[in-house]
């Protein structure tokens, strides 16, 4: 089934692009049936209105091209206030805001750091620490959390 993640990626990406949403995350689990888990994202809020539509806009692609050959479960959400940011674009959606970063093990450094993301750049982020700010790189980041 996770071969079929950029298939099922390139029919998500143009719907939601269509619709002014933003993919937030992709997830794909199989037990009896394949479960597609779709994340989204818009500014002014998502609706339960607005998901409706998008699994709709969804389901008709899958059904058309017979993407999956049996049953399948399609959910579609916001993310939820508690959502990990793993894009460049929801770090810089978040500047000035407090998050916890999640980071690759590396020598000499915490696993995770708290503090305000102060800036974002092509190569990275600099994080205002209580004590001096810090400049991580993307590659570095696993991921972070909105700390509330």
């Amino acid at each position: 089934m996770l071969d079929k993640r950029d298939e099922i990626l390139d029919i998500v990406q143009p719907i939601l692009d269509a619709s002014g949403f933003e993919l937030v995350d992709l997830t794909i689990s199989v037990a009896k049936k394949p479960v597609i888990r779709i994340y989204v994202y818009r500014a002014d809020g998502v609706t339960v209105d607005d998901c409706a539509d998008i699994s709709r806009a969804v389901e008709f692609e899958f059904d058309s091209v017979d993407l999956f050959n049996r049953r399948y479960c399609l959910e579609v959400s916001s993310p939820g206030l508690d959502r990990p940011l793993k894009t460049e674009r929801d770090f810089r959606r978040n500047i000035g805001n407090q998050v916890r970063l999640f980071l690759n093990r590396q020598e000499n450094m915490k696993q995770e750091l708290n503090g305000v993301i102060k800036e974002c750049s092509a190569s990275g982020l600099t994080l205002s620490l209580k004590e001096q700010d810090a400049f991580l790189e993307w590659d570095n980041i696993l991921k972070g959390k909105l700390v509330y």
